[in-house]
């Protein structure tokens, strides 16, 4: 993966790159490029260094010169060519200071290049399988949409027989089930016809029942023999009581007769009326009318009982009157039976209707549920078949390829794309990470992207969320992939960003001498520091400069064990006097 030079004018807080591929974060720390290169900018440094340097040199030199005329500020060591030797009076004149090196923890973030891309699991084509013509089309290329928005209408002659059958069915659903509902009710209440079997039901088992007591009564009376003293009971009593009503019609004649003889003696004595001896003369026509009937009826009662009285002594209705009952309650019996298998059958039909109305039902119920599937799988269409086809999700219209009067046939088995919709709110951002680097790499870790060709402020946060298990064989570099939230859309797929990995205090690289700007000298293409090793006297040691740690330091990652004094102020005058290094 090739490195972007930083930008001069770059704003605080953003990631800085070097002139040698490096990337340097807000911290100063500088990652990604071998130890052996040097930044551009950490050179331009120590020259704006040098420069202020020899400025104060000579200044120094110019106010302290009465000072230092009559000694030599600093020569070489003849037996070690590489040390300096400096007097009091000169390091007091140009202001020499000197620090213990710095040891920090090895880098925390690892910085590179990536590329932009939408996820896959984001990108979803839009290929209902419809065959009509599209009438409108409401969005293009680059649109915004949500879910269930509308992209395009399309009119159907298939979605319009689905329409159709579905409201056929809807109303046969409605049918059965009213009918289903009557089923249920009428077999759960009873109708006209099971009430009359169960009312016809219960008379013939009571019947029954009363018959089957009345039988065994008539054999008990019969048992006993009094079973035959009612007829004769009967008889006497009857003649008994058409006596007692002779008794009184003979008085009542009696009294009409003296009436009679009163008012025909009054009438003839001129006070009574005619009429009255008329109307005394035809009550007692009746009563004499009375009295024969009732002689006539108490002959009759009294030739009955003279009857009953030779069957009671001859018990003719003994055997006759047990035969009576048995028939009787024969009867019943096979009246009860009858009314129970009336009831059977009526209501064996309407369970049949029942299990019917049930089963015409379901029928209905599958057929509607189906017609609705079709439906569905039309997205509900207008009663004139017109297909709404709407976003499956929120997102930007990345391709378009349907116009208004275009004929689709989607049916294939390979349909293509309508239209693509891409949810940019995730983006993946794949990136290499150099073999020096990859140690720290690991699932999950923080990231952050920044790129110039966004706002200056502008960062984007994800995590690590693949890290290749093999290197590119072409790069030699491990691949991996970051999820980063793109809730703004800024990051479009394609865009180059620059890529820092924040390692946190996990961090697998070795600690590292860290030295002023200041305290290195740059001589042709190798770089010095100088090292305290004794009163006046210092050593000038070859270093590797590492990565920029912050505004004013580097890490020195070969030529320092950490446990040295160096010159950190004037070491560019002690340059100035050295020679070259071998």
């Amino acid at each position: 993966m090739s490195n972007d030079n930083q930008n001069p004018n770059q704003t605080e807080g953003a990631p800085q790159r070097t002139g040698h591929g490096e990337y340097i974060d807000n911290e100063g720390f500088v990652h990604g490029a071998p130890q052996s290169s040097r930044s551009a900018s950490t050179r331009v440094q120590l020259v704006a260094v040098g420069v202020v340097a020899v400025i104060l040199l000579g200044v120094v030199i110019i106010t302290k010169s009465n000072a230092q005329t009559n000694s030599k500020p600093k020569t070489a060591n003849a037996l070690n060519p590489t040390q300096m030797i400096v007097t009091q009076a000169a390091a007091e004149a140009v202001e020499l200071k000197t620090s213990p090196v710095t040891v920090e923890p090895g880098s925390r973030t690892i910085h590179t290049n990536g590329v932009v891309h939408f996820s896959p699991y984001s990108t979803i084509n839009v290929s209902p399988r419809l065959v009509g013509k599209i009438q409108s089309v409401f969005v293009k290329v680059g649109d915004h949409v949500t879910a269930g928005e509308p992209l395009a209408d399309l009119l159907s002659s298939d979605a319009a027989i689905a329409v159709d059958t579905a409201k056929d069915a809807d109303q046969q659903l409605k049918l059965t089930a009213v009918t289903l509902a009557t089923a249920r009710k009428q077999f759960v209440a009873g109708t006209p016809e099971v009430t009359a079997a169960e009312a016809a039901q219960i008379s013939a088992h009571e019947n029954a029942l009363y018959t089957k007591r009345m039988l065994a009564l008539t054999r008990e009376q019969n048992g006993i023999g009094g079973f035959t003293d009612k007829p004769l009971t009967d008889a006497q009593s009857a003649a008994k009581q058409v006596e007692t009503q002779l008794a009184q019609v003979l008085k009542d004649l009696q009294l009409d007769q003296k009436a009679y003889d009163r008012t025909a003696k009054l009438f003839g004595y001129g006070v009574a009326a005619k009429a009255d001896v008329e109307v005394a003369e035809d009550t007692l026509g009746k009563q004499r009318d009375a009295v024969a009937n009732d002689k006539e009826q108490l002959r009759i009662a009294k030739t009955t009982l003279d009857r009953e009285q030779r069957a009671f002594s001859t018990k003719l209705y003994a055997n006759q009157a047990v035969r009576q009952a048995q028939t009787t309650y024969e009867q019943a019996v096979i009246q009860e039976r009858a009314a129970a298998t009336a009831v059977t059958m009526v209501k064996a039909a309407l369970l049949h209707d029942l299990k019917q109305a049930e089963h015409d039902y379901q029928a209905a119920l599958a057929d509607d549920k189906a017609a609705h599937n079709v439906l569905s799988a039309y997205d509900n269409p207008s009663s004139d078949g017109v297909i709404v086809i709407r976003s499956p999700a929120s997102g930007v219209i990345t391709t378009r390829n349907i116009n208004p009067g275009q004929m689709v046939d989607q049916t294939g088995e390979t349909p293509w794309q309508m239209m693509t919709v891409v949810n940019s709110g995730m983006v993946y951002v794949d990136a290499q990470i150099y073999e020096k680097d990859m140690l720290g790499i690991k699932v999950g870790e923080p990231v952050a992207i920044t790129s110039e060709a966004l706002p200056p402020h502008f960062s984007a946060k994800g995590i690590v969320d693949f890290v290749s298990p093999a290197l590119d064989p072409a790069t030699h570099a491990l691949s991996v992939r970051a999820e980063i939230q793109n809730p703004s859309g800024l990051l479009k797929d394609g865009m180059f960003v620059s890529t820092v990995v924040n390692l946190g205090e996990s961090s697998p690289f070795p600690s590292t001498p860290v030295v002023p700007l200041e305290a290195v000298v740059h001589d042709g293409n190798d770089d010095f520091v100088f090292i305290v090793s004794g009163k006046g006297k210092y050593d000038r040691r070859k270093v590797t400069l590492g990565e920029q740690r912050g505004e004013s330091n580097v890490a020195i990652t070969r030529g320092l064990t950490g446990k040295e004094t160096i010159v950190t102020h004037g070491a560019l005058y002690l340059g100035a006097g050295g020679t070259a290094d071998n």
